[in-house]
């Protein structure tokens, strides 16, 4: 019998696994699930690896994008396809793909064979599925209060993308073509914070979709913001797997992937230099 892997990363992982992994085994009746239920990253990056090492032929994920970004960068490039289980705040990769939020109906809803393969970026060689930015967006990431969070969920975003907002005059400038910029969000899927912020996107086009903002007025921030939340910008620019995005900073800036935020100085080097790629149809996931 094949195997597969059934990971679950969230609050009461056992207890929320019972009928999610019931409906699957349903599906996949060829597949026996080896299950994990890991209490820290370095617990899931190992459980993942090991699957692989041992020839399985798909890994199940429980959690929020975080989860599913880093399980997805492990699964890059390999012939192991994703299939994911919804259990975070926003959800963005599932509410892009159709996928229901509910995790039990979701776990009803893929079937064998249903596979595609979907684009994934990358920030100087750490992989993202769903989306990444610098500067003012970023610093509301880093803002977010995990206690908030849990009680409000994404509206923990909003608050702290407010207060993001009018911290934005101390936010650091950084370049992209010799031009200023305070603010960059790249996206490749249609759903940003809960909102479909960029509704033209494919997640398997071999194309991500980009927005630059270059003041960090106040005002203007809080009009640009508008434009972004009420789909009213009109226009995106566009980056493609034949060409990589390079941001040149003189000094720190905040940076977030896939809804977590990162620290500089763990994926910038001393050339204080950001470089993102689209990596064209990299991954193979499971699609209701």
């Amino acid at each position: 019998m094949k195997q597969g892997l059934f990971l679950l990363n969230c609050k009461d992982k056992q207890r929320r696994a019972d009928e999610p992994l019931r409906r699957l085994k349903q599906n996949f009746s060829d597949v026996e699930f080896i299950e994990s239920y890991p209490n820290d990253i370095e617990e899931l990056i190992h459980s993942v690896e090991e699957a692989k090492r041992l020839g399985v032929c798909m890994v199940v994920a429980g959690g929020g994008d975080g989860t599913i970004s880093v399980v997805a960068g492990l699964l890059n490039e390999t012939d192991i396809p994703l299939l994911v289980l919804p259990m975070g705040t926003v959800n963005a990769f599932a509410r892009s793909m159709g996928i229901p939020l509910d995790p039990v109906e979701a776990a009803s809803h893929f079937i064998p064979g249903r596979v595609r393969a979907v684009d994934m970026g990358s920030v100087n060689g750490r992989f993202f599925l769903c989306f990444m930015s610098i500067g003012i967006d970023a610093l509301a990431v880093h803002l977010v209060d995990k206690r908030v969070k849990k009680k409000i969920g994404k509206f923990a975003y909003v608050l702290s993308g407010i207060r993001s907002i009018v911290s934005s005059r101390s936010i650091p400038c950084f370049e992209f073509e010799k031009r200023p910029c305070y603010h960059c969000i790249m996206s490749n899927v249609r759903n940003y914070a809960g909102i479909d912020m960029f509704p033209e996107n494919d997640v398997g086009d071999g194309a991500m979709l980009y927005t630059l903002h270059g003041s960090n007025n106040i005002i203007a921030t809080l009009l640009w913001a508008r434009k972004l939340a009420f789909n009213k910008r009109g226009e995106y620019d566009v980056l493609t797997s034949e060409k990589n995005m390079v941001f040149e900073c003189d000094a720190p800036v905040h940076i977030q992937i896939d809804g977590e935020a990162v620290l500089f100085d763990t994926i910038v080097d001393a050339k204080k230099t950001i470089t993102v790629r689209v990596h064209e149809k990299s991954l193979k996931v499971f699609c209701t």
